[in-house]
């Protein structure tokens, strides 16, 4: 199946950023991103980017003004990204060694999952959650 063939499937986010190809670069190291289709302008910003992570699909920009922008330019953003790893500890030390910065440390939640939150480097927020082991 295609992009194309699963924008019908749901929500898709389309995330910006101040510099697009760097916050990829984050998605790739950090949470195994893999690109599925990009397209760049001939000065290099990045106009659109498709990429799965696990079997979310994304989208991702350098921000346009008025058409999308940044957290940063925003001054944060109020949506969290909730994504399920493995391990939330392995993830977020990834994260902060590619640029992210800490917003919660890894807990025990009562919900089953531990849990945290990390800030990439385009300021979008990720909550990452792993299901606790037990037994």
């Amino acid at each position: 199946m295609t992009f194309t063939e699963t924008l019908a499937a749901g929500i898709i986010p389309m995330l910006a950023a101040k510099d697009a190809s760097a916050t990829l670069q984050f998605y790739v190291s950090v949470f195994s991103a893999t690109v599925l289709d990009r397209i760049d302008s001939p000065n290099g910003r990045l106009l659109h980017a498709n990429i799965r992570i696990g079997d979310a699909l994304l989208m991702l920009a350098d921000e346009c003004p008025p058409h999308n922008v940044s957290p940063e330019t925003l001054g944060g953003t109020p949506v969290l990204l909730h994504v399920v790893v493995a391990s939330v500890d392995d993830v977020m030390t990834l994260g902060l060694a590619n640029g992210g910065q800490v917003v919660r440390e890894p807990a025990d939640q009562p919900t089953g999952y531990r849990a945290a939150k990390l800030r990439d480097t385009a300021g979008h927020i990720w909550y990452i959650a792993s299901p606790i082991r037990t037994g």
